[in-house]
């Protein structure tokens, strides 16, 4: 098992985390007055929204009241000069109710047509009024009744325009009798005297006119006031107040337009292109300390990586050097001849023996490791027995295990199945799990090694009585280089490397490695590989009583 690699100095450890603070608080602090600059550009514009959604409501404004005046213009042009001085004549009043039917029909706007005559030379002033169907002559005495109010104000209205002569082509005035439009036109001809004046006069409807212009302008909630009456033309119950309002102009001189856009007002408007403009800010602020997260994130990462490989180029260097010193002192001793006595020297013997095991463990961790993290580890699978693999991989380990004070347990069933393994790698991950057990024994030397059959799978595991391993660092003890943080283990060297190549040996053959250990109460690693017929449930653990592997039941 992997236990805590001893730490490098402290100091580099500290610039390194000073160097991420450092570039965390440079990063992050312009961010976020970027941020906030950008917070306050965007209140900013929103109070420019409000202006440029005014000045966009008061040009729609603008366009209806033009187009209103185009639309009185276009119907006055065309109507009005229809007519001429011999519509006046009482023999032409079939002719006359003729146009006026015309009118009607084509324009629904207009609501009466008058031509009036002041002339006195035929007698007393008169006009034609339209009706529905027909045309009606009218003498003066009768201008004061109801259904021709019309005419007598604007009559009256026409006379009262400064200015008024036969030059202007139309006149366009309104009255306060009631909310409609007038559009004169001054005729000439023989019939006209110095003493007075004939003109026709249409009477446009407003609402109807109002209507015809708004339907053109959808977007737009309009309400039509006029001076000393008030409303004409919308202005619905419960509606906001306006975003913007406009005069009515030369041609409407008693309305005024005023208008919002509709669904929404001015504030709306603002505070949405705020609140979007504000969430697309925060979603690439969001990304920018994302990224900053995972960039940070990346050189710490790096940094614990490189501290890590510092301690495993330390830690695998004693490793390596302990077993060197031991074999060339051993050597040398020899070499001078300092020794005869037989059991000195096959006790010497087995020192070098061991240790150069020890030293090749060691280089075929490392060197797999490194094939490993290239991609280039092959491993070369054939059908094998497993409880011969790992007979064989005790053997020659027995007289250093019993040599170090551990006494040995071996349970070996029979008639194991064959299983397609790589003999070679799984006898180093048995050896890597061995070797960890010893290490990390320091006072109850036991160490059990069992193999039997499940459903499916060989099972092989290796238990010890050692210090164990906290149960929040079962995931972690396989992550290359890592090692438990106990204070126990400090003096105790490792690379770091072994249980990661055996995680990867047993992940190449399809199988897993399961881990049962607390701290204090040893470990127990076991690892299942799949066979290829079907086997039995998992025996329960049989006492073991410290056998010799020759003694060990295994075929």
């Amino acid at each position: 098992m992997k236990r805590s690699m001893p730490r490098s100095p402290g100091r580099p450890r500290v610039r390194t985390n000073s160097l991420i603070a450092f570039c965390a608080i440079a990063i992050l602090v312009p961010t976020a007055i970027l941020f906030w600059l950008q917070y306050r550009s965007l209140d900013q514009l929103r109070a420019k929204t409000r202006i440029a959604v005014q000045d966009g409501v008061r040009q729609k404004l603008e366009t209806v009241r033009q187009n209103l005046e185009n639309l009185v213009t276009g119907i006055a042009s065309d109507s009005l000069r229809q007519f001429d001085m011999n519509d006046l004549r009482r023999e032409h009043l079939p002719s006359t109710a003729a146009k006026f039917r015309s009118i009607l029909k084509q324009y629904p706007v207009v609501d009466r047509i008058f031509v009036v005559s002041e002339c006195n030379c035929r007698g007393e002033p008169y006009l034609i009024a339209s009706t529905p169907d027909n045309a009606e002559w009218v003498k003066c005495a009768r201008f004061i009744e109801p259904e021709f109010v019309d005419a007598l104000s604007g009559h009256r209205a026409a006379r009262s325009i400064p200015g008024r002569d036969q030059d202007k082509e139309l006149l366009y005035f309104q009255s306060g009798l009631r909310p409609v439009v007038y559009v004169s036109r001054y005729l000439s001809g023989p019939v006209n005297s110095k003493d007075g004046a004939s003109y026709i006069m249409l009477v446009l409807a407003s609402d109807a006119l109002i209507h015809e212009v708004a339907a053109k302008a959808e977007e737009l909630a309009l309400t039509v006031r006029e001076d000393g009456r008030g409303k004409i033309f919308g202005g619905e119950a419960g509606q906001a107040a306006f975003d913007a309002a406009v005069h009515g102009g030369p041609m409407f001189p008693l309305w005024s337009f005023a208008g919002r856009l509709n669904g929404s007002t001015i504030e709306t408007l603002a505070a949405d292109q705020f609140r979007n403009s504000l969430l697309l800010a925060g979603a690439v602020l969001c990304c920018v300390v994302l990224a900053i997260t995972l960039s940070l994130r990346a050189v710490t990462r790096e940094a614990k990586l490189a501290e890590l490989k510092s301690g495993f180029v330390s830690n695998v260097s004693h490793e390596m050097k302990t077993p060197l010193s031991l074999i060339r002192v051993f050597a040398e001793t020899l070499e001078l001849g300092r020794v005869t006595d037989p059991s000195k020297l096959h006790e010497y013997y087995r020192v070098i023996h061991n240790e150069s095991r020890r030293l090749t463990q060691l280089i075929e961790n490392v060197l797999d490791f490194a094939r490993m993290e290239a991609g280039r580890k092959k491993y070369q699978f054939a059908n094998a027995d497993v409880a011969q693999i790992v007979s064989n991989v005790l053997r020659p380990y027995e007289d250093h295990i019993r040599s170090s004070g551990f006494t040995l347990s071996v349970d070996l069933e029979e008639s194991m199945p064959m299983a397609p393994v790589d003999p070679e790698a799984v006898s180093q991950g048995v050896l890597n799990l061995v070797d960890n057990a010893v290490k990390y024994s320091p006072d109850r030397k036991h160490l059990s090694v069992r193999v039997w059959k499940c459903k499916g799978e060989v099972a092989i595991q290796v238990a010890d009585q050692g210090i164990g391993i906290p149960e929040s660092e079962h995931r972690r003890i396989f992550e290359k280089f890592y090692r438990v943080n106990n204070g126990l283990v400090h003096d105790t060297k490792g690379s770091g490397l072994g249980l990661t190549l055996t995680n990867h040996i047993v992940e190449a053959h399809g199988g897993r490695i399961e881990v049962d250990s607390l701290p204090g109460s040893g470990s127990r690693f076991t690892i299942f590989l799949p066979i290829s017929t079907d086997g039995c449930e998992p025996q329960a653990p049989q006492a073991l009583h410290g056998e010799p592997l020759a003694q060990a039941s295994h075929h």
